[in-house]
């Protein structure tokens, strides 16, 4: 099923070979020709009146897997609805908790619906999507839905999934196949959100930028958009996800979404839109709203979603 999986995202024969471990030409000989006898009997069983879940325990495959055949050759909007997903035509989108349809339990994790908001208004069928921290493996999964391609690396390999590229930008640089991509998906580790209770089994792995210095932070930021800017296409875009910081103790400056729009534009890109995400207040936890409430701090819920263009 991993070789299908990728087939599915858009890799390329050697690609799936060198990933999978298997040798040179193998993809096409033993793998190629069995996967539409495969899909035949996926949408059959589905066309019978038997549910996706029991029809990806028959196979033996991954639930994505099973709607990925069924949604194959559908509209983006017919896909949509029959993920559940409600289209929400607004600079404002909200979505109360995760699908455990999209990715797995991951710090950080984000509703795989956002993701595929962006994918719905700012790609194409067919497009190759980028995801250069991919963390939960969320993009590739609700690009497995929406009929597009897609790429994925990560520092973390505790998913064990190949489609999750191990490759550190901060050290190795962009991983080669940002240069097929038509959208950088990009939702980084977010600042101070690493400390030393937050590493490990339940947290950012050890060696997260989050963990970075406000100076190395940023920086890197303006180092790698400028970087991923020269290696795209024109026309390809960028969607960044972030939220502001404020040093609660005022001894630093806060990093807020200006910040970041404005090391974007001193990248080369093109600002075209913002995106209003906040989080639910579903899923602040109440004693953590009492403890705000009687200290008489600011809870953070807001968070951005930047989309330029490569000019």
């Amino acid at each position: 099923m991993t070789a299908y999986r990728l087939h599915r995202l858009g890799w390329t024969g050697s690609e799936i070979e060198d990933a999978v471990g298997i040798g040179k030409n193998h993809f096409t000989r033993d793998f190629l020709s069995q996967f539409p006898i495969l899909e035949n009997g996926v949408k059959n069983l589905l066309d019978s009146g038997i549910p996706h879940l029991d029809v990806a325990e028959r196979f033996n495959m991954p639930l994505i897997l099973v709607h990925a055949i069924d949604l194959a050759g559908r509209t983006d909007e017919q896909r949509m609805n029959r993920l559940k997903i409600n289209i929400q035509p607004y600079d404002v989108w909200n979505f109360a908790k995760c699908d455990d349809l999209f990715g797995e339990q991951h710090p950080g994790r984000i509703p795989g619906q956002l993701v595929a908001h962006v994918i719905y208004f700012f790609t194409n069928p067919g497009d190759i999507v980028f995801d250069p921290m991919s963390g939960s493996g969320t993009t590739q999964d609700v690009c497995l839905a929406m009929g597009r391609k897609c790429y994925a690396c990560d520092i973390d390999p505790r998913h064990d999934r190949h489609d999750i590229i191990l490759h550190n930008i901060g050290k190795d640089g962009w991983h080669d196949r940002i240069k097929k991509a038509d959208l950088l998906f990009w939702d980084p580790p977010y600042f101070e959100k690493m400390d030393k209770s937050n590493i490990g089994k339940d947290g950012y792995i050890d060696g997260s930028i989050s963990g970075y210095s406000r100076e190395e932070y940023l920086g890197f930021f303006s180092k790698e958009l400028s970087e991923a800017k020269k290696a795209m296409k024109k026309g390809s875009k960028l969607a960044f996800l972030m939220s502001d910081w404020d040093d609660e103790m005022n001894e630093r400056d806060g990093v807020f979404i200006w910040d970041y729009a404005d090391i974007i534009r001193k990248a080369g890109w093109n600002l075209i839109r913002q995106i209003q995400t906040p989080l639910s207040t579903q899923q602040v936890h109440p004693d953590i709203v009492n403890k705000f409430r009687k200290s008489r701090r600011l809870a953070r819920l807001e968070r951005y979603l930047l989309i330029a263009e490569v000019k």
